[in-house]
């Protein structure tokens, strides 16, 4: 279903059993040491944390969906840091890290009194139910001044790559057909809902692409595949963000949005 206004996009007939996001979440097992150690999001955390250092330098973060806690490792140093996460496997490593998370959906873990300088939400927001709900308790959460950082895919750019996978046979899969991404965002939708609810759009705009760590011990082979796949990820981020800001069109994959609770 599309909203003629804003044209957010969103999957309307869910499971309506409660623990059928908690159960899908935690039944494949993933190795929690490598997904830490060499996830593919290190650039996309790194500019989070500079973009985050301009706005606000210090004090409590929360991350939402903060998985096996990669980018709370990268922050610890600079915020006091916590997560929130429903896989009770990946949060068990992230607790092994000596780290401060709290386990369950985000809509039934209580903060008590807590509130917070600074909430991401990064690659989340389009997995869960009532979104606008879960922005609702974030800008609960937020101190005045405070502000909230979310990142999503791009609708548009996403059908497009589809698209032009399917085109090739290169793929068969649809992106609004599955329980996992239920949520779609555009730039125009993500700000509209965020200033309805108050917040102040202070920054937008296209996130840097995922990419292989290379650092990761295997064959040469499938170092060079990954070396390929990297520098083609990259030359498509670069092109279709500086076309986006050139044009009208929006072609950027992901986006993401800064956005602060006023005083």
């Amino acid at each position: 279903m599309m909203c003629q206004q804003c044209h957010f996009c969103y999957v309307d007939k869910l499971p309506k059993d409660p623990l059928f996001y908690e159960a899908l979440y935690n039944q494949i097992q993933y190795d929690y040491e490598y997904e830490h150690t060499y996830h593919g999001k290190k650039e996309i955390d790194k500019d989070i944390k500079r973009q985050l250092n301009r706005y606000c330098p210090s004090g409590r973060l929360l991350d939402i969906g903060t998985w096996c806690g990669t980018l709370l490792s990268f922050l610890k140093n600079d915020y006091s840091v916590v997560g929130c996460e429903i896989s009770q496997s990946a949060a068990n490593y992230a607790l092994s890290l000596g780290l401060d998370v709290k386990v369950g959906s985000f809509d039934s873990v209580s903060f008590d009194s807590e509130s917070f300088d600074i909430i991401t939400i990064i690659d989340v927001l389009e997995h869960l139910p009532q979104p606008r709900s879960v922005l609702e308790k974030i800008y609960g959460l937020l101190k005045p001044d405070g502000i909230v950082y979310i990142k999503v895919p791009n609708i548009q750019a996403q059908i497009n790559k589809q698209s032009f996978l399917n085109a090739l046979n290169l793929s068969t899969a649809g992106v609004c057909e599955n329980y996992i991404h239920i949520n779609h965002f555009s730039h125009e939708s993500l700000t509209s809902v965020l200033a309805s609810l108050g917040f102040e759009i202070i920054e937008i705009g296209y996130t840097k692409s995922e990419i292989w760590d290379l650092s990761f011990p295997e064959t040469y082979n499938l170092k060079i595949k990954k070396w390929s796949i990297n520098q083609i990820r990259k030359l498509i981020t670069v092109v279709t963000t500086f076309i986006s800001h050139i044009s009208k069109l929006d072609l950027g994959l992901n986006i993401y949005i800064i956005a602060r609770k006023p005083k």
